[in-house]
Protein backbone atom coordinates (compact mmCIF):
# COMPACT_ATOMS: atom_id res chain seq x y z
CA UNK A 1 0.00 0.00 0.00
CA UNK A 2 1.44 3.35 -0.87
CA UNK A 3 2.03 5.88 1.87
CA UNK A 4 -0.57 8.29 0.47
CA UNK A 5 -3.38 5.76 0.88
CA UNK A 6 -2.53 4.89 4.47
CA UNK A 7 -1.95 8.56 5.38
CA UNK A 8 -5.25 9.51 3.76
CA UNK A 9 -7.09 6.91 5.82
CA UNK A 10 -5.42 8.12 9.01
CA UNK A 11 -6.53 11.69 8.31
CA UNK A 12 -10.08 10.51 7.61
CA UNK A 13 -10.13 8.70 10.96
CA UNK A 14 -8.79 11.75 12.77
CA UNK A 15 -11.39 13.99 11.09
CA UNK A 16 -14.23 11.91 12.50
CA UNK A 17 -12.44 11.13 15.76
CA UNK A 18 -12.37 7.37 15.12
CA UNK A 19 -9.47 4.93 15.39
CA UNK A 20 -8.03 3.42 12.24
CA UNK A 21 -7.01 -0.22 12.02
CA UNK A 22 -5.75 -2.20 9.05
CA UNK A 23 -6.58 -5.69 7.82
CA UNK A 24 -4.16 -7.28 5.39
CA UNK A 25 -6.00 -9.17 2.65
CA UNK A 26 -4.86 -11.89 0.22
CA UNK A 27 -1.70 -12.56 2.23
CA UNK A 28 0.59 -15.33 1.02
CA UNK A 29 4.18 -16.45 1.59
CA UNK A 30 5.45 -14.08 -1.09
CA UNK A 31 3.85 -10.86 0.13
CA UNK A 32 3.46 -11.30 3.91
CA UNK A 33 6.81 -9.71 4.79
CA UNK A 34 6.32 -6.87 2.32
CA UNK A 35 2.85 -6.09 3.66
CA UNK A 36 3.90 -6.37 7.29
CA UNK A 37 6.87 -4.06 6.72
CA UNK A 38 4.69 -1.55 4.85
CA UNK A 39 2.39 -1.25 7.86
CA UNK A 40 5.03 -1.42 10.59
CA UNK A 41 4.70 2.28 11.46
CA UNK A 42 0.95 2.46 10.86
CA UNK A 43 -1.90 1.90 13.26
CA UNK A 44 -2.27 -1.69 14.35
CA UNK A 45 -2.86 -4.46 11.86
CA UNK A 46 -5.75 -6.30 13.49
CA UNK A 47 -5.87 -9.22 11.11
CA UNK A 48 -4.42 -10.99 8.15
CA UNK A 49 -6.64 -12.84 5.70
CA UNK A 50 -4.60 -15.37 3.79
CA UNK A 51 -5.08 -15.92 0.08
CA UNK A 52 -7.78 -18.53 -0.40
CA UNK A 53 -8.85 -19.85 -3.79
CA UNK A 54 -12.32 -20.88 -2.52
CA UNK A 55 -13.02 -17.35 -1.35
CA UNK A 56 -11.72 -15.84 -4.60
CA UNK A 57 -13.88 -18.19 -6.69
CA UNK A 58 -17.00 -17.39 -4.64
CA UNK A 59 -16.36 -13.65 -5.01
CA UNK A 60 -15.91 -13.92 -8.76
CA UNK A 61 -19.07 -15.99 -9.07
CA UNK A 62 -21.02 -13.67 -6.79
CA UNK A 63 -21.97 -16.63 -4.63
CA UNK A 64 -22.00 -17.29 -0.92
CA UNK A 65 -18.67 -18.10 0.66
CA UNK A 66 -18.83 -21.72 1.79
CA UNK A 67 -15.64 -21.56 3.80
CA UNK A 68 -15.37 -20.56 7.44
CA UNK A 69 -12.10 -18.72 7.97
CA UNK A 70 -10.62 -18.44 11.45
CA UNK A 71 -9.07 -15.11 10.44
CA UNK A 72 -12.52 -13.62 9.74
CA UNK A 73 -13.82 -14.84 13.10
CA UNK A 74 -10.88 -13.24 14.91
CA UNK A 75 -11.37 -9.93 13.09
CA UNK A 76 -15.11 -10.00 13.88
CA UNK A 77 -14.30 -10.66 17.55
CA UNK A 78 -11.93 -7.67 17.57
CA UNK A 79 -14.59 -5.43 16.04
CA UNK A 80 -17.21 -6.55 18.54
CA UNK A 81 -14.85 -5.98 21.49
CA UNK A 82 -13.72 -2.60 20.15
CA UNK A 83 -17.29 -1.42 19.64
CA UNK A 84 -18.56 -2.63 23.00
CA UNK A 85 -20.46 -5.56 21.58
CA UNK A 86 -21.92 -3.57 18.73
CA UNK A 87 -23.58 -0.94 20.90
Amino acid sequence: MNQYCSAHRLVMGENINKPVHFILNKVDNENETILSDAFASSPPVVGRIHRNTDVAAACLAGSEMKTDLQEISEIADFIEQTNGGGN
